[in-house]
Parts: structure tokens; sequence; C-alpha cells
């Protein structure tokens, strides 16, 4: 706690030396920013526009962890089918989706509904790499040990590979959650939404009010930040003994 109370006094220093510097109309100050963030919460605008955006954010991003999950570790617990297809959600992983947006607007409209499989489809490949990943890395001597204990393959499916998945898991949700909510802010932004998170940076940013689109990504942030906290939660509640264990899926994720 101390570290990062320290850190984030070292960023917030930072950036109020760098809006002395570059003045308040191209970089305000955290001063101005906080202010902006309290006028836009007092004023209602940043939880309607959160609201707005969550329909589309619980049913695309939901979407993609309930299927992206069992999706990546049946492609690495089935090697052949895994070689055959995980490399089709790295390409979609590296896809730039500000650039295919308009063939969402084609296809789908512009209505929620389009936002929702934006949401989908921008999550669900972070969330099937880190899951596949983590199942094809189960170490195969714990494979091997359970075999000479006569594990059936159902047996050591849900007794060695789920377990040894758990961090990975929740690794592809954490990273999952904060995937989703920047697709949620970038089909805001792109598939002509009137409304949202998206849409207030939209105007904000015309009127070149740069504290108010500053409050918007802090709040943003701020989002993301609580919704990894309450995953970790979940995952220290579900599985204690996987606490503070590193697992190479985040750097897989990331």
């Amino acid at each position: 706690m101390r570290t990062r109370i320290i850190s984030l006094l070292v960023v917030v220093g930072a950036w109020q030396v760098g809006s002395l510097f570059a003045g308040e109309l191209v970089l305000p100050s955290p001063t101005s920013t906080i202010a902006r963030f309290a006028d836009l919460m007092s004023e209602g605008r940043l939880p309607r526009a959160l609201v707005i955006g969550l329909q589309a954010l619980a049913i695309g991003g939901g979407a993609a962890m309930l299927i992206g999950i069992p999706l990546g570790i049946v492609l690495g617990v089935q090697r052949r089918l895994g070689s055959a297809f995980d490399f089709y959600f790295s390409a979609l992983y590296v896809t730039p989706f500000s650039a295919v947006a308009p063939l969402f607007v084609l296809w789908f409209g512009i209505d929620s509904g389009s936002r929702m499989i934006f949401i989908f489809f921008f999550t669900l490949p972070q969330i099937v790499i880190v899951c596949y990943q983590g199942a094809r890395s189960t170490p195969d001597r714990l494979i091997e040990v359970a075999r000479s204990y006569r594990a059936t393959p159902r047996d050591i499916f849900t007794k060695t590979i789920l377990p040894y998945e758990v961090p990975f898991i929740f690794t592809a949700l954490r990273l999952g959650v904060g995937r989703a909510v920047q697709g949620m802010v970038i089909a805001e932004l792109l598939i002509s939404a009137t409304q949202g998170l998206g849409f207030l940076i939209t105007v904000y940013g015309a009127a070149l009010d740069i504290a108010a689109v500053l409050a918007v990504v802090l709040f943003i942030m701020m989002l993301g930040i609580v919704a990894s906290l309450v995953v970790q939660r979940i995952e220290d509640a579900i599985a204690p003994w996987r606490s503070g264990v590193t697992t190479s899926g985040d750097a897989n994720g990331a």
C-alpha cells in the first residue's frame, strides 16, 4: 500500500509539472481535473452515462466470458484442435477494431445490439488466449502422476487440469473485464452513440473541455480498477491457495 501511495504521488506530481509547462488548455492540472470530475458526478452525468453503457457491457462482455473460458480450455486440452484454431484468436486480438467498426454498423446497424456484438468480439480473444495457454501449459508430470493412480480422462481434466487452470481463468476474467470496458467506450465512440461515456468524451473533446475529457477517462480507469479488485476478491475466496501466485497468463494476456 505504501509503495502504491508513493507511486501515485509521483505520477500526480509529474502530471502537475507537465501541466505547468503545457498550460491548462493542453493539459489541465490534477486539481482542475478532479474539480471537473466532482462537477460531472454531482450533476449525475457520469453515473447516467455508465448506466446507459452497462447493458451492452454486461451482455457483450458476459457472453465473451461465458463462451471464451470453456472454449480456451477445450482448445488447450485438445492440442490438435488448438493448433488448428488458436491463430484465429491471435489474429482477432490484434485486429484494429477502430478500422472495422464501419463493418459492424453495416452488418448490425447502430443500435445497442451492434455495440454488444462489438464488445463481444473485442473481448473474446483476450479470454480465449489466456485460458488456452493455461490449459496447454499444464505440466506433463502432473498428468503422469494422475495416470499412475489410474485416473480416468475425466478425473485428469476435473482434478488436475482444471485446478491448475484456476489462476488463468481469473486472470482472463480480470483482463476480460478491462477489455470489455474498453470495448464499451470504443463502441460508443465509433458506432454513432448519442449517450454513454464514449459520447461524453466526443462531446467534451469537440468543446475543447480537456479537463472534462480527463475526468471521464479517470472515471473509466476507476471502473476498471474496481472491477479487477472484485474479480481478485472472488478468486481469493474460491481459490485461497493460489493467492499471490503469478501465472504466465498475465504476460500472455498483456
